[in-house]
């Protein structure tokens, strides 16, 4: 017998064969919603299992109900795979773990909504307090994607964190993932540009203890606007950090090449800043952790 999602997501299926529109539309919703509650695999398995695929459900999208065409368009997307699905992420050593639930994007076109590998390291890092304490800190990070490394920050009694994207997909995202883990009212998610960062209302509350980074030199171009923002940000004092964890795979993104080198040199030009900790990871030599404190 199939597990009980999979029989009830047959069950739903089986209801839109005679219902009316809003039925439909309801159901088509519900149906997208249990599917993303699941686990990748677990979704693979179940479109398996009931025969399920987009093309099930491609003609709903000629359905003369706007609700229903709507309701259609989102089921496709995520048999697709541009739906959100659930990981388990556990961090920490085995005795005093950390475990999380996080929704992510696996679709095209959706570098900043999936869980990369050095926000695991940062995350690691964190969990860990390899570089600083957390507890009682105003936390925030910058190019969050998921808000792993934010999330963990809260979980690590940080009294506040500011998870920070220029995307607004990536902040909903964000948002969804901290009440999942009943983690919200320490989590506030927040548009930072940071070309313009004066347009954001991150700016207006400067100080932050600890500034956190995963993956966030993917340009040349970023390197300069990044500098200029990190010292305008955190709190001036002995024990503020900025933790910056940067994957510079070559093979990734051709966009990528040089870019973190190019970050390393202009920090190293700033005088207000120094660098206290640069390591490569053993396992991993394209994962640099680095390290920033007032100089």
């Amino acid at each position: 017998m199939a597990p009980r999602p999979l029989r009830h997501a047959l069950d739903l299926h089986r209801q839109l064969k005679e219902a009316d529109a809003p039925t439909v539309a309801a159901t088509l919703r519900q149906l997208g919603e249990e599917l993303e509650e699941m686990t990748f695999e677990q979704m693979r398995g179940c479109k398996s299992a009931l025969g399920m695929s987009t093309s099930a459900f491609t003609a709903y999208l000629a359905h003369p109900d706007g609700a229903v065409v709507d309701a259609a368009a989102e089921l496709v997307n995520i048999l697709a795979g541009r739906g959100a699905y659930t990981r388990t992420v556990k961090l920490g050593p085995p005795d005093a773990s950390l475990e999380l639930s996080l929704f992510e994007r696996q679709g095209e076109g959706s570098v900043a909504l999936r869980l990369w590998r050095s926000a695991l390291v940062l995350s690691e890092h964190i969990i860990r307090n390899r570089f600083c304490s957390l507890d009682g800190k105003r936390v925030l990070e910058l190019g969050c994607g998921l808000a792993l490394p934010g999330l963990v920050c809260a979980a690590a009694r940080a009294s506040s964190v500011c998870v920070t994207d220029h995307s607004a997909e990536s902040l909903a995202l964000a948002r969804r993932n901290a009440a999942r883990n009943g983690l919200q009212k320490i989590v506030e998610a927040h548009l930072l540009d940071w070309e313009a960062p004066q347009a954001s209302s991150v700016a207006a509350q400067p100080g932050f203890d600890l500034i956190v980074a995963a993956d966030v030199c993917y340009e040349m171009t970023a390197s300069e606007c990044l500098a200029a923002l990190l010292p305008q940000l955190l709190q001036a004092g002995p024990t503020s950090r900025v933790i910056m964890v940067l994957d510079a795979d070559d093979a990734r993104l051709p966009c990528m090449r040089g870019s973190v080198s190019a970050f390393v040199s202009v920090m190293e030009q700033r005088a207000e800043m120094l660098c206290i900790h640069d390591e490569v990871e053993e396992s991993d030599a394209s994962i640099r952790t680095l390290v920033y404190a007032w100089a």
